[in-house]
């Protein structure tokens, strides 16, 4: 299952530790989009294959329908 490793420009530290994903990998995808700061991304996602997706806007919330099969902590659901 994908996991949400960023929400909002906040890295989501327990997660990436469970994932063992460090700051410099999500920075790395970052620069790779042409993105200059965390906080202009939603989301940055581990995928199932071990790459990294970065989305720059979600809306409302988690519940848009590329959002649905991805593991987030139950305070941002």
């Amino acid at each position: 299952m994908p996991t949400l490793l960023v929400y909002k420009g906040d890295l989501l530290q327990d997660d990436m530790r469970k994932e063992r994903v460090n700051a410099d990998e999500i920075y790395a995808i970052l620069r790779e989009k042409g993105i200059s700061s965390i906080q202009d991304m939603d989301a940055v996602i581990l995928e199932t294959d071990g790459s990294l997706s970065a989305i720059k806007c979600i809306e409302k919330n988690l519940k848009s329908d590329v959002m649905q099969p991805v593991k987030a902590p139950p305070d941002i659901q």
